[in-house]
């Protein structure tokens, strides 16, 4: 197994995520529940009931929170990919898109706190009923979902964009290098989900839609981000106990930088016990009976496959 002494960057930033998504989720039902200060009338607010107006004002409250937990989730994901694919494209071309979409991603995520914090001052409006705070003071302001919806689809596009050209020179038959996008490049999902919550969201004006959506949309962001390590999960070599070999450095399927710097992350499993490899080293040692890598060849630019297969001749003695 992995073991904690071989725990990387994004192995300890996804236990943050899972906390953004456990308050965001809490912030998500109180304001199913309680509603918000958006969509009354002035006739409505001067005559509203004291409960209701802290009822609503507590699902107001709720509603801010939810916001920087539900951008903290999907920010953190987004770090949590790009360490992943700094492993995966390591010593490759497309390794030096990592940095730069890294400090996008921070700045973008910079850019929605400072909007949450500065489009409504001052910022106890964001809670007011009565008088109404007017649309820019509301937790449904429409700066925020057309805001954040954009840097999202950017920074996602950048990150979906990094595996592509090693996927594409990968000399591997079409059905695999699919296989390969749908693992690497499955944040195209969590963008469609991100325009389907936006869409919903401006269709229907009750607070618990946007709280509902936002719930959808960072689960599927959840799963997606794991996938390429939840993928050795489905193969029958993990339920066989082969994974729990300590003699295969990481085999158990998790990214990793092994001996020589070089990262790699089992991608599939055959049932010859065949490893496929993602690999920017030719050199790796496994008892399999026969290793499949993706390396890149030192005397051009691409990626071919190298297969080892050993043959052991039992001779019986009569």
């Amino acid at each position: 197994m992995v073991g904690i002494r071989n725990l990387d960057y994004d192995d300890y930033i996804m236990p943050v995520a899972w906390l953004f998504f456990t308050a965001m989720s809490i912030m998500a039902h109180i304001v199913s529940q309680s509603g918000d200060n958006a969509n009354m009338t002035d006739e409505y607010r001067k005559n509203i009931s004291a409960a209701e107006a802290s009822m609503r004002i507590r699902g107001s409250k709720a509603f801010i929170v939810g916001w920087f937990t539900y951008t903290g989730m999907l920010w953190t994901l987004k770090i949590c990919m790009l360490a992943f694919f700094r492993r995966v494209t390591s010593g490759l071309s497309s390794a030096k898109f990592i940095k730069p979409i890294f400090y996008a991603v921070i700045v973008s995520w910079l850019v929605n706190i400072i909007l949450f914090v500065s489009a409504c001052r001052p910022f106890h409006q964001y809670w007011q009923i009565y008088p109404d705070p007017g649309k820019h003071c509301t937790p449904e302001n429409p700066a925020f979902y057309i805001t954040v919806l954009s840097v999202n689809l950017i920074t996602d596009l950048c990150i979906v964009a990094v595996p592509i050209p090693m996927l594409l020179q990968a000399q591997l038959p079409l059905s695999r290098k699919i296989m390969l996008f749908l693992l690497l490049c499955a944040g195209v999902f969590v963008m469609i989900a991100a325009i389907l919550r936006v869409v919903f969201v401006f269709k229907n004006a009750d607070a618990a839609t946007p709280a509902i959506w936002a719930c959808r949309e960072t689960l599927v962001a959840m799963l997606v981000s794991n996938a390429p390590l939840i993928r050795p999960m489905l193969s029958a070599r993990w339920w066989r106990g082969e994974y729990s070999n300590n003699s295969k450095p990481r085999s158990s399927g998790y990214p990793t930088i092994s001996g020589n710097h070089k990262g790699h992350i089992e991608l599939e499993s055959q049932e010859s016990n065949s490893a496929h490899i993602y690999s920017s080293s030719g050199k790796h040692e496994d008892d399999s009976s026969s290793t499949e890598h993706i390396v890149q060849p030192k005397d051009m630019m691409g990626i071919r496959v190298q297969r080892n297969i050993d043959i052991v001749s039992n001779k019986s003695t009569r």
